[in-house]
């Protein structure tokens, strides 16, 4: 039994609150648990059980003596409070969790670091003395015993219910705790610096792993419905990282070393996936090494946080260190994760959840010095377009990757104008393409990187999709100077009954596209549209209004413009004649 003294500011004893503990290797029962305590107090001379009707902090006569402003350690716990008193530092609890006023008030303007213990209660208990103290103290911040066993070496896992005695007893030094403690930033105090400027040339420059995508120490995203390719395509850039070719779209400058875990697939799923891609890349074992490392769906299980009733998050700090140690271990440069949703336990629909769990990630990629890849799920688009707002948690996920991409599978009307250039396409499900989730809108087709599935045979009779590099037709604005004048003096002389060519989208007998195409047959209609807005916004085309000679009305048409012409032409005179 431990007995801890709780006193006045003048030394008076108030109360003592007597601990009980069983012995080592004693199993606890309901009713007799591991832990108990018995407050107790004196009223005219009798022994009382019971804390008395005042509170008072503990150590109180201590943090008198201190000056204002002072660091002050509020520990759960009697026991804890003195480990920490007796290292030398200012340390406080009360009694049985409860904050009086006036022990709120014996902290005023002091700089309060609350210790909250690795367990659930201690999260709720360290969110609770942060609302009671935050409006009295000079400033106050949470550190979770998980932070401080960042900073022991060789030590055991942290457990549940572990505290800063138990940092203490596994080598914790507690003349580096208050420093310890200020790597996490405190509410009510803002610090700053005037800028140094460094020399350019020291400025450590961005480590680009895999093309502009991924970069060491952040957290990238791509986001993409169910069967449209992500899967497939995660293992080729796995691949491509690991042999160092560029087997897609990106280029890689030397071979990584890649953990790439898959939630959803099976040892045997991604075994004949791998085999596929290797086959249809003409890739050996030799070219990959060790540098590849799998685990399927049932081989590991990652909850790196969960939402509590009250709608927190707390963070799985045992899964994010052995995250952390595994791309240690492997020296592993990428960690790429199919899928987000089975890494943890949140609301995906919580945008705030959803940013706690990317920060998760942001951890690990920081400490293990390596790329976080998440592959994302969009919800049903049912039929829509896919964009970076169609990924669950969409504005959190977008905000807290580093970069972010959207796969979307090729559209029937886009494949319907394309089988019109290519007869043998294969059916549009077999094409998709990625474009930047940081855009507001999707690009157009030509500015995305598209991909194809190929079928590929394996020795065991089995046909596995992989993920190959696809080229659309490009759009055409660089043509041969003699095609662009056939276009220009078609689209100049106007239709024959006098009206002029439009490219409003809603046109039908006087839309313009039809020129273009009439001379670039490889070109899709929402292409021609394009090449003629870029001779737009070239002003090599405008738009101006006219008579309609059949209907005397005013419209809009398309004029080429001529600079020998354009001089002699009066604003608002039919153009037609001067073309």
């Amino acid at each position: 039994m431990r007995v801890f003294d709780y006193t006045l500011a003048d030394g008076t004893l108030l109360c003592q609150q007597n601990r009980y503990e069983l012995p080592p290797g004693v199993k606890p029962t309901k009713k007799r648990p591991r832990k108990r305590f018995r407050p107790h107090h004196r009223v005219n001379g009798i022994e009382v059980t019971g804390a008395p009707v005042r509170r008072v902090i503990y150590n109180w006569p201590a943090i008198m003596r201190a000056a204002p402003g002072s660091n002050v350690f509020v520990a759960e716990g009697e026991s804890n409070a003195e480990a920490l008193i007796d290292a030398g530092l200012l340390a406080t609890t009360v009694l049985s969790h409860e904050w009086a006023p006036e022990c709120v008030a014996a902290l005023t303007g002091q700089r309060l670091i609350i210790l909250a213990d690795h367990d659930d209660g201690g999260k709720a208990l360290a969110k609770n003395v942060h609302k009671k103290l935050a409006p009295v103290a000079a400033s106050i911040r949470i550190v979770p015993t998980a932070h401080l066993w960042k900073h022991l070496t060789d030590a055991r896992e942290i457990a549940l219910g572990d505290d800063v005695q138990d940092w203490i007893k596994l080598g914790g030094d507690p003349k580096k705790l208050l420093d310890i403690c200020r790597e996490i930033p405190a509410d009510g105090i803002i610090t700053a610096e005037p800028f140094a400027f460094r020399a350019e040339a020291d400025i450590p420059p961005w480590q680009w792993l895999y093309g502009h995508f991924l970069l060491r120490g952040e957290v990238a995203g791509t986001a993409a419905m169910g069967g449209t390719g992500k899967s497939s395509l995660s293992i080729v850039e796995a691949l491509a990282m690991a042999s160092g070719r560029t087997l897609l779209n990106e280029a890689v400058s030397t071979p990584l070393r890649v953990v790439l875990i898959n939630l959803e697939d099976t040892r045997n799923t991604m075994e004949k996936r791998i085999a596929a891609a290797m086959r249809q890349y003409n890739l050996a074992p030799v070219d990959i090494g060790d540098r590849l490392i799998v685990l399927a769906k049932g081989e590991v299980k990652i909850k790196v946080a969960r939402q509590l009733r009250s709608g927190d998050v707390a963070r799985n700090e045992s899964a994010i260190r052995a995250l952390i140690r595994l791309m240690a271990e492997h020296r592993a440069d990428v960690l790429s994760i199919d899928s987000l949703i089975r890494t943890h336990k949140v609301n995906e629909n919580d945008n705030s959840a959803i940013q706690e769990v990317v920060e998760c990630f942001e951890d690990i990629a920081q400490e293990a010095n390596c790329a976080v890849h998440l592959w994302h799920h969009t919800r049903k688009l049912g039929g829509e377009k896919a964009t970076i707002e169609a990924a669950r948690g969409a504005s959190a996920f977008i905000d807290a990757c580093r970069s972010a991409r959207v796969l979307d599978m090729m559209s029937a009307k886009e494949h319907e104008q394309l089988r019109g250039i290519d007869p043998d396409m294969l059916p549009p499900g077999f094409y998709f393409r990625a474009f930047s989730g940081k855009r507001i809108f999707a690009p157009p087709a030509e500015q995305s990187d598209w991909f194809k599935r190929e079928s590929v045979e394996l020795a065991n009779g089995d046909n596995v999709g992989v993920a190959t590099a696809w080229q659309y037709p490009e759009t055409w604005d660089d043509a041969p100077p003699d095609i662009i004048k056939q276009v220009f003096d078609d689209i100049g002389k106007g239709m024959p009954d006098g009206n002029r060519y439009t490219n409003h989208s809603a046109a039908t007998k006087r839309a313009a596209w039809p020129i273009v195409q009439k001379y670039c047959p490889g070109k899709t209609e929402g292409q021609c549209r394009r090449i003629i807005t870029g001779w737009i916004k070239k002003g090599l085309l405008y738009e101006d209004e006219y008579i309609d000679p059949v209907r005397r009305h005013s419209q809009t048409g398309l004029f080429v413009r001529n600079p020998s012409t354009e001089e002699t032409t009066q604003p608002g005179q039919d153009r037609a004649g001067a073309l």
